[in-house]
């Protein structure tokens, strides 16, 4: 069997695994599904994540918040769904 991805967050990793024609996603783009999805608050799991040794990047973090921001934006327009 196949996996749909592969989870890292290793940068020279992950450019390998797409090299390799793999779809990969880091931490941060698991809890970004899993608030798109209603399951976490994703700026109080970046912050808990952010107080552990984990390295995360500014730029990453900001391109993730900024996203999940635009989202609930949309979601909360008139008509929409």
């Amino acid at each position: 069997t196949k996996a749909d991805l592969i989870l890292m967050d290793e940068t020279l990793g992950r450019r390998t695994a797409v090299g390799q024609g793999l779809a990969v996603r880091g931490t941060l783009g698991v809890l970004e599904a899993a608030a798109s999805r209603g399951l976490i608050d994703l700026p109080d799991a970046v912050r808990r994540l952010q107080a552990t040794n984990i390295f995360l990047s500014d730029e990453v973090v900001h391109g993730v918040l900024a996203r999940a921001l635009e989202e609930m934006k949309k979601r909360l327009e008139p008509g929409s769904p």
